[in-house]
């Protein structure tokens, strides 16, 4: 038996009413190794984009950097293939709707908690400094289109195991709510961006949404990249969303990617994130 007969489709992941009209399906499961390599091999075979992937438990899920990513049963991992032509411009800022969307859908759901909720560049949400999602995109290019699998993972009931900051479910937090509902949300709320991107013609009111939410913006990060890491000031995010630091010497650095950490990491944490 295959892995994708071994896998049991769960009925109860549903679509939002926007979403339907915007023309998304969902596959959902109980259980699946990875919603994004599910997405993506959907499109290998020529599956249709606006598919999202939905699950309760990912067993062999990534992160940033081929980490890898664990969410037990009662978490929701949850991926939307997208397809466009290759070379289309603006393609990388689609991580900012999936940003957008995910605290959008995040504000909804915990009502008055919500005033705690930040999103933190390029690609988590956190919940009173704790990580509470991740986002993750990969691509693959072939026959003149791009296949994007955006992968958020939700905290909804549990917390992976052996990171290396805080982290909180929306369990922990208080709010007893289950995945597919949390879903349902998000498909109508990325449906939602995704019209206001347009195309990339609409980057700023997302990037607005982003400052009017983001954390550590004026405080002091820590900047990690391939070739080493470095301390500056968070100081803004340009109109490409590219973080802008400033160095205590004055210079401004512009970071298009890396992994980001906020003040009030501990000095161990720092250390270990520069490995």
């Amino acid at each position: 038996m295959g892995p994708r007969e071994a896998c049991s489709r769960v009925a109860d992941f549903r679509l939002g009413p926007a979403a339907v009209e915007a023309g998304f399906s969902v596959q959902g499961f109980d259980s699946v190794d990875s919603t994004n390599l599910r997405a993506l091999g959907h499109a290998r075979s020529g599956g249709a984009d606006r598919t999202w992937f939905a699950s309760l438990e990912q067993t062999a899920g990534r992160g940033r950097r081929g980490r890898n990513w664990v969410s037990k049963s009662g978490n929701l991992a949850a991926t939307v293939l997208l397809s466009a032509a290759t070379g289309q411009s603006g393609l990388a800022n689609l991580g900012f709707v999936a940003g957008a969307a995910t605290h959008a859908t995040l504000a909804e759901v915990l009502g008055t908690h919500s005033s705690v909720l930040k999103l933190k560049w390029p690609n988590d949400v956190l919940f009173d400094g704790q990580k509470t999602v991740g986002i993750l995109i990969e691509a693959e290019s072939g026959r003149g289109r791009t296949n994007l699998a955006l992968g958020i993972g939700i905290n909804v009931a549990h917390v992976p195991e052996g990171l290396p900051y805080q982290a909180t479910s929306l369990r922990d937090i208080g709010v007893e709510v289950r995945a597919e509902d949390v879903f349902t949300v998000l498909s109508d709320q990325f449906a939602h961006w995704l019209t206001v991107w347009d195309q990339g013609d609409g980057l700023a009111a997302v990037l607005d949404y982003w400052r009017n939410h983001a954390a550590g913006m004026g405080e002091r990060v820590v900047v990690r990249q391939t070739n080493g890491a470095f301390e500056g000031l968070f100081e803004k995010l340009d109109d490409e969303g590219r973080l802008i630091v400033q160095m205590d010497d004055g210079e401004r650095r512009v970071v298009t990617a890396a992994d980001v950490f906020l003040a009030g990491i501990t000095p161990n944490e720092a250390a270990e994130e520069r490995v």
